[in-house]
């Protein structure tokens, strides 16, 4: 089971674009786990052809073959989408899908191609998504499918996806319930401040969710009948990951993510409003259970405390988002490994904070993690970049 969610308000936009060459280099081995039907790769999606910007004739293979579906399409129900054979992705999602794509470190286009499907959803939530399905117990030896759908209003207004300090600005105060207090500016010096770069942040957070499942739950069940993160100094563990040192952020037992993860949710103690999940030495920055009481009142000077804690010179976290749940610090953190070695690389996203008719510096998650500034955050990225992403890239 999964979800995923990259929400979105209109007037903030993204992208994706495909395309195929056959007499190529066989692609690398897909960067989740096995027994996952190559789908994409059967229809001619290969990493090594990502086609050439700027060039029409030249879509390469991963563009071409993402799709619209059908309006009303709900993910959470887990179902097969079905593709509106009647329109398609416009000439500039595709310019930028593609764009997104060369821009992509080679295991995470390999990791797109092994997906059983890309779509653009036109459904009213503005929500982007990624999920696998569940497993059927009574069809065990049914493949378990990926798919991942990137909202159609992230091209609002268009014609391209927005700049990526728009886009994570939209994110950020989406976390934090609306406020609008807290945004990244522009640097439209920075090559990565780019409508590619956004679609690569959507396509990457998105499969980071498919991403946790693969390792967590592979074969559809956990390994050791519940959700577990791995123990520190322990491999073998089924559940390992990491050698079980990606969770260090979280206070042990680490609990398992609901079926389907909303984006922003913070899961609490059924009738209370105590947290799930807690933050390891919780004292030393903001709690789940502040930021949940926070976010809910909407309080301008206890917010401003708190991200400028989360986002701190050492703060231990990708984003807001990364603080709220363990499976949103994967993710978040996947994502931020997969757009450090991006081309161009992300190495900046600097946070404003405007509070009592002032604007503060929040933090450069980014740039803080790539000085070494942020030692935890920077072990849990490792756990990516030393793994899964090829060296240089």
């Amino acid at each position: 089971m999964i979800r995923a969610a990259l929400l979105l308000c209109a007037g903030i936009i993204i992208a994706a674009c495909f395309a195929c060459t056959p007499a190529l280099s066989p692609p690398p081995p897909p960067l989740g786990a096995a027994l996952r039907p190559l789908t994409l790769v059967a229809q001619g999606c290969n990493p090594n052809d990502p086609g050439i910007l700027g060039d029409p004739t030249k879509p390469g293979s991963f563009a071409p073959l993402v799709a619209m579906i059908t309006p009303n399409y709900d993910p959470s129900s887990f179902s097969p989408p079905t593709v509106d054979g009647a329109n398609l992705p416009t000439a500039q999602m595709q310019a930028d899908l593609k764009a997104a794509f060369i821009a992509a470190p080679m295991s995470l286009r390999t990791a797109l191609c092994s997906l059983d499907g890309i779509y653009i959803d036109p459904g009213s939530s503005g929500e982007s998504w990624g999920f696998r399905t569940p497993l059927d117990p009574a069809h065990p030896a049914t493949p378990l499918k990926r798919y991942i759908g990137l909202s159609a209003s992230l091209w609002n207004p268009g014609p391209s996806a927005v700049p990526f300090h728009q886009y994570e600005s939209q994110l950020l105060q989406w976390t934090l319930g609306n406020w609008s207090s807290a945004y990244f500016p522009g640097n439209f010096a920075d090559p990565a401040d780019s409508s590619q770069i956004t679609v690569l942040a959507a396509l990457a957070h998105e499969y980071g969710h498919i991403f946790w499942y693969d390792k967590f739950k592979p074969a559809g069940t956990y390994p050791s009948g519940t959700f577990d993160p791995g123990t520190p100094g322990t491999p073998g563990n089924p559940g390992d990951f990491c050698s079980g040192n990606f969770y260090v952020s979280w206070r042990r037992p680490v609990f398992a993510p609901p079926p389907w993860r909303t984006f922003g949710q913070i899961d609490v103690v059924r009738g209370t409003t105590n947290p799930t999940n807690e933050h390891l030495n919780a004292g030393e920055n903001v709690s789940v259970a502040t930021l949940y009481t926070d976010i809910n009142s909407q309080n301008d000077a206890n917010l401003f405390t708190d991200l400028r804690k989360l986002y701190g010179t050492s703060g231990r976290w990708a984003s807001a988002l990364a603080a709220l749940s363990p499976d949103e610090d994967f993710v978040e953190t996947f994502e931020l490994s997969v757009l450090r070695h991006a081309t161009p690389p992300v190495q900046s996203l600097a946070l404003t904070i405007f509070y009592n008719n002032r604007a503060y510096q929040g933090g450069d998650v980014p740039g803080d993690d790539q000085s070494g500034n942020k030692t935890e955050l920077g072990s849990k990225e490792a756990c990516f970049s030393n793994l899964y992403l090829t060296p240089g890239r």
